[in-house]
């Protein structure tokens, strides 16, 4: 095989391992509600969606608002929707909020991130 042709294919192969492998980790698809939306009112669940299956045993929703820490109802996993869940209290006001998440992947690394939102002010 010609050095060249030799070397085109050992850079293919590197190229093809690093895509797999930069693909095996987890990653948010999309959240709701949305990072940076502006809700009317309180949204009925805070979800966050992934590119694989979160694990159970791992996987953890708190939000947090003008007040403070505010009480989730009990996170649920769906592993075959791919993101974790939980109910908010309808009784939040106006303000900024974030959803703190954490959950691991197939690969096991333990993953984290945050995202937020706004409820306006009634009129």
């Amino acid at each position: 095989m010609p050095r060249r042709s030799f070397l085109a294919a050992l850079t293919l192969c590197f190229g093809l391992s690093a895509a797999t492998h930069l693909s095996a980790h987890l990653a948010v698809v999309k959240t709701a509600p949305g990072d940076g939306a502006k809700v009317a009112g309180a949204p009925a669940r805070v979800q966050v969606w992934f590119n694989q299956p979160p694990s159970e045993r791992l996987s953890h929703l708190e939000l947090q608002g003008p007040g403070g820490d505010v009480t989730l109802a009990e996170l649920r996993v769906d592993r075959d929707g791919r993101s974790i869940s939980a109910a908010v209290p309808s009784s939040l006001g106006a303000g900024r909020y974030e959803v703190k998440w954490r959950t691991a992947g197939n690969d096991g690394h333990v993953m984290r991130g945050s995202f937020a939102f706004t409820i306006a002010p009634k009129e």
